[in-house]
């Protein structure tokens, strides 16, 4: 089990977190490799000591999730392209049937749900005022149809309420256009 928490591997990567003692900061060793073994790298992140574990791993990326205190909690995004700088979000979820879109929450605003792509990196804010704070940002089911996010969570009265987002506006790629005459991007 322990091994479980600190190795994962995917249909094409393994990968591998080990702590480094006796640093001046929290620190661990994240090591991705191809399973036919023509490419490794390592990324330094800065995560708790004793707390840190790989939670997910896939074709796009290494989840390392840790405690930050109390009910919150934070996920390190390794990407398997390791030119691509990690990225780290609070309270996030991942949707079931599209690892490219996950959820979080920003500034313990719990009311707030973000819907990050990590194709394009565009974000949408989603508000849920109803929703029970004990939740903590935590979806029960989240999975994609279409263009829309199906959600259901649990409301502040404790009843299950189901939730349809349109994801049109993160989906789309929409490419920077170039100003000929001033050379600045539009």
């Amino acid at each position: 089990f322990r091994d479980s928490l600190y190795n994962r591997d995917s249909d094409n990567y393994i990968s591998k977190l080990e702590e480094i003692p006796y640093r001046d900061s929290n620190a661990y060793k994240l090591t991705i490799s191809l399973k036919n073994g023509k490419r490794r790298f390592s990324k330094i992140l800065n995560t708790r000591p004793q707390m840190s574990r790989i939670s997910y791993c896939n074709e796009l990326y290494t989840v390392v999730s840790f405690a930050c205190g109390g009910p919150c909690h934070s996920e390190v995004f390794v990407f398997t392209d390791e030119n691509r700088p990690y990225e780290q979000y609070g309270y996030a979820q991942i949707v079931n049937d599209s690892p490219n879109i996950i959820t979080h929450i920003k500034n313990e605003e719990f009311e707030k749900l973000l819907i990050h792509n990590f194709d394009n990196g565009t974000e949408i804010v989603v508000e849920n005022p109803d929703i029970n704070f004990m939740q903590y940002g935590q979806m029960d089911t989240m999975y994609v149809v279409g263009n829309e996010l199906k959600i259901e969570y649990l409301t502040k009265n404790d009843k299950t309420r189901n939730k349809t987002i349109s994801l049109q506006k993160i989906l789309k790629w929409i490419p920077a256009v170039l100003d000929l005459q001033s050379d600045t991007v539009i």
